[in-house]
């Protein structure tokens, strides 16, 4: 079939409602938005955990190992399950997808907070990360909480960004663009399921 029936549900708002699209930085709207899908994961997640009445909407800082022996600092829900980053930390950080794929291991459940319009030379380095970071949701199956400053996938990344600088660590443009393409369909299917 020629008709994308995961693009028809996201344009009529038929999407499971774990991402937020069109939200600014530090949008209210976007901070409930994150909030909610919070303690809806907590609760959900913290079943049988005799902890967990006392500990609604609270996070913990703890480690948890990433790739080569590494440990990385990470807001988490008190029973483990959850993990709450803001994109500067996962994706302005020197981090690959050896430690992304550490944590899809970890921590079923991923909370990614105010990813911005990757757009211009000074977005490359970032693209790579949330592409490989994205793969790793969706090959670990994590399911994946988002608010995004772009109105949907498409206007996520923008490829011009890589193109200004060369698509570096040995890739050429045409794989940069295929990463950039597999992403943004990514993106379009884990908000439909």
């Amino acid at each position: 079939s020629e008709v994308d029936f995961r693009e028809e549900a996201a344009a009529k708002g038929m999407d499971s409602g774990a991402f937020l699209w069109a939200c600014g930085r530090c949008d209210s709207e976007a901070r409930s938005f994150v909030e909610a899908w919070w303690g809806r994961l907590q609760s959900s997640s913290s079943v049988g955990d005799a902890a967990a009445p006392d500990a609604a909407g609270q996070e913990v800082l703890r480690h948890a190992r990433v790739a080569y022996g590494r440990d990385l600092l990470v807001r988490q829900s008190r029973c483990g399950s959850v993990a709450r980053f803001s994109f500067a930390e996962l994706c302005q950080s020197p981090l690959a997808a050896e430690d992304f794929s550490a944590l899809c291991v970890a921590f079923p459940y991923i909370i990614l907070e105010g990813v911005p319009h990757l757009r211009g030379a000074d977005g490359a380095n970032e693209v790579r990360r949330l592409t490989l970071f994205l793969d790793c949701c969706y090959e670990h199956g994590s399911l994946l909480v988002a608010s995004f400053v772009a109105e949907g996938p498409e206007g996520v990344m923008d490829m011009s960004a890589v193109a200004d600088v060369g698509a570096g660590g040995g890739r050429s443009l045409q794989e940069v663009a295929f990463a950039v393409s597999r992403a943004t369909s990514r993106l379009r299917e884990m908000q439909t399921q």
